[in-house]
């Protein structure tokens, strides 16, 4: 192959020019060792540097995500780094007293002049969008609610002020004006192969959902049904149970062992959970109390079983036919890379 030299940049070793040149030949070595579909595009985003002016701050539970984002390419920090439990309490006095917070922020505060957009994954605390628009004051800001309103604080005035509100919860972009976006998981997650021990899985926090569990629970056993149960309490229960948090990589193996995931979501939540994601990407069945699955482009009366509205009866029968398998479209418009793209990202 003859290159015409004067259409090629000059090699360097660092800088666009030098990640220009990679993703040139990234795209000759795709193209020699016949890499198609998924990863593909996973390479090409990484080499690319795709979101390399893109931070996300992120304040979940769940920690394994993190590492999901960083092997996409995209820097994903903890808006806090790690303390001590009195160092915590120390951090919200300065809060509440509207005392600066700095000290406590991450070692991504040193670079925000290199991004243009900053996620941040809602939580309890709002000092971080003053601190980031005071350090980079054309920067965009997008405030992310993977949560319903009522289960963090509602929305002061400074986050209107300061950044984009979204929400994966179609009732709170109603009630509040919100934007929307669809909850979201990784491509790039995978289960280990394993026969299917269990028939029904439920795996998660209390969050007031025990009593109804327990109901279907007994209902499942009645039919024979076996499953795995694993309630944590919520934190401000007194009485402690046994049940302790299942690291996430734990879980997967779990999930890998069964055929059916039971899906409860609380109370006055309309958007989408992580059980729906991991059903569609791992091509599991999912039972759910969610009215509103049924308008979702990947509903199927094969895959998706609706608490309240089908046929009880049938729910045996329901377990032990075969998933329909989905069109890859419809599961990869719920991939990362396509939430990121519902920003303009």
């Amino acid at each position: 192959m003859v290159m015409d030299t004067q259409k090629t940049q000059k090699m360097k070793f660092g800088g666009k020019e030098f990640l220009n040149n990679c993703s040139f030949f990234l795209r000759l070595i795709k193209l020699e060792l016949n890499i198609t579909g998924e990863d593909s595009i996973l390479l090409i985003d990484i080499m690319e540097n795709k979101y390399n002016d893109l931070l996300i701050l992120y304040n979940s539970r769940l920690d394994y995500f993190i590492s999901c984002f960083e092997k996409r390419g995209i820097r994903t920090k903890r808006t806090y780094k790690k303390s001590s439990f009195l160092s915590r309490v120390l951090r919200r006095t300065f809060e509440a007293l509207n005392f600066s917070q700095d000290f406590w922020y991450g070692d991504w505060k040193r670079d925000l002049s290199s991004f243009k957009t900053v996620i941040i994954f809602a939580d309890s605390y709002f000092p971080v969008l003053k601190f980031i628009k005071g350090n980079n004051r054309d920067i965009r800001i997008i405030y992310w609610y993977w949560d319903p309103v009522f289960r963090l604080r509602l929305p002061k005035k400074i986050i209107f002020e300061t950044a984009e509100i979204w929400s994966f919860d179609p009732s709170d972009c109603l009630k509040f004006g919100f934007k929307f976006n669809t909850t979201f998981y990784f491509s790039n997650i995978f289960l280990p192969k394993n026969t299917p021990e269990y028939d029904v899985i439920f795996v998660g926090n209390d969050k007031g959902r025990m009593e109804y569990l327990q109901k279907i629970r007994v209902r499942l056993t009645k039919l024979g049904i076996k499953g795995y149960y694993h309630v944590i309490p919520d934190r401000q229960e007194h009485e402690k149970k046994q049940r302790k948090e299942i690291p996430y990589v734990e879980y997967l193996k779990i999930v890998s062992r069964t055929r059916v995931l039971i899906d409860l979501i609380p109370f006055g939540q309309s958007g989408l959970t992580i059980r729906a994601m991991e059903s569609i990407f791992f091509n599991k069945k999912l039972i759910t109390n969610d009215p509103f699955i049924i308008n979702q482009n990947f509903y199927t009366r094969e895959n998706i079983f609706i608490l309240g509205k089908d046929n009880g009866e049938k729910l045996r029968d329901f377990i032990n036919s075969p998933y329909k398998q989905l069109d890859n479209k419809i599961v990869k418009s719920y991939d990362v890379s396509n939430w990121l793209k519902r920003f303009n990202i």
